[in-house]
């Protein structure tokens, strides 16, 4: 669930929309009210983002449209200031995707540091509901619910949880204040925009961890490469250290890579690898980087949909000898890092170019088919 504030800006969790990648090939749906009756959607505006994985907040931009203005739906007010715990608490939700819902608190609520409990009856595909008091000033944001501790004590109770809203737009205003003000871009440097990566070249396997026997596997072929110093490969599932912030190691890994395989399969649009899926999509023209089909998987309209994958006629369990798949893949690969990886610097127009046996491609991103309703979405979806 998500609520549109004044400045067209939804608010929901971070565990529903975790990242701006995410927040790009996602839609709003406004009207989910009643069986029958048609719903409105919007896109995402994924340059206007900010989240906070501790407070549980995202808060990002939404596209207008003149044909319907987001005007018309109304605007929630935030009251920035902590509530009276003894009032009664009321959330508007969509729980388990269900059409609009209400639901009261009883007076047995507290407050502890930035977390608001109460008792109200909510669901899975509830998180992100705003939390309003008795004047319908929206005071938290819900996004959890069960066994939680409510105090600095460890005491553990069985309620609900919602954040703040003095605490998230404090964390807003700190994050402002903390970005740098954006320079001007830079005048265009005779070939700056494209060079050839050196030796041994940073090579990221990103996968779900369901396709991990295919990944160590191929891991084994590439080694020839790897001990002559062409490659250097990089498991994001086994090389990043437990003592590390995971999230971080991950995009620095995936920002410093040369050439990146991405494992394509079924899973790899699920919850423990989306993520790293949709940021993977908007490095293609950027980065080489080359599918490898586990399995089939209709992945046409997709970035990855524009790209030649690996083997070329079918996918890895279509062969009857999977070494023979994988020396295929080998040495495609092979050819690639003979000829050179070349990195692009980032474009700044809305499209990407992707090469492949045509030639380059482009790829508007606002074609791709990864959509997802916000009203069905939830914490188990994503955590």
């Amino acid at each position: 669930t998500g609520f549109l504030v004044e400045g067209n800006y939804i608010y929901t969790n971070n565990h529903v929309i975790k990242s701006a990648s995410i927040a790009q090939y996602s839609r709003i749906e406004f009207g989910y009210d009643t069986p029958g009756k048609p719903s409105t959607f919007y896109d995402l505006d994924h340059t206007d983002f900010v989240t906070s994985n501790k407070l549980d907040y995202t808060k990002v931009k939404v596209k207008d449209d003149t044909n319907k203005p987001l005007s018309d739906w109304g605007y929630l007010a935030i009251n920035p200031i902590q509530p009276n715990p003894e009032d009664t608490f009321v959330i508007i939700q969509h729980p388990k995707g269900r059409h609009k819902e209400l639901a009261f608190s009883d007076a047995q609520n507290s407050i502890w540091e930035h977390r608001l409990h109460y008792k109200v009856s909510t669901e899975k595909g509830s998180s992100g509901s705003p939390v309003f008091d008795i004047h319908w000033k929206v005071v938290a944001l819900h996004h959890a619910g069960g066994n939680m501790q409510v105090d600095s004590q460890g005491t553990i109770k069985y309620v609900n949880e919602g954040i703040l809203f003095d605490s998230i737009v404090a964390d807003i205003a700190q994050k402002k204040k903390n970005t740098p003000p954006s320079s001007p871009p830079a005048s265009p440097q005779p070939n700056s925009e494209r060079r050839k990566a050196t030796k041994p070249i940073k090579t990221v396997l990103v996968y779900h961890p369901l396709d991990n026997a295919y990944a160590t596997e191929l891991n084994s072929h590439l080694f020839l490469l790897e001990r002559n110093e062409d490659i250097k490969l990089f498991d994001i599932h086994k090389d990043i250290s437990p003592n590390l912030d995971q999230a971080s190691a991950l995009d620095q890994a995936i920002q410093s890579a040369g050439m990146i395989l991405v494992f394509i399969s079924n899973h790899l649009y699920k919850k423990e690898s989306r993520a790293v899926a949709l940021q993977i999509e908007q490095l293609i023209g950027i980065k080489t980087v080359i599918p490898i089909k586990v399995a089939p998987f209709k992945f046409k309209g997709t970035p990855f949909g524009k790209l030649v994958g690996l083997p070329r006629d079918k996918a890895i369990i279509e062969y009857d000898n999977l070494d023979n798949a994988l020396y295929q893949i080998t040495e495609e690969i092979s050819k690639v890092v003979e000829g050179g990886i070349v990195v692009k610097s980032p474009k700044t127009d809305a499209s990407n170019t992707a090469s492949n046996e045509g030639g380059g491609q482009t790829i508007n991103e606002q074609n791709a088919d990864k959509i997802y309703n916000i009203n069905k979405i939830d914490k188990a979806d994503f955590s």
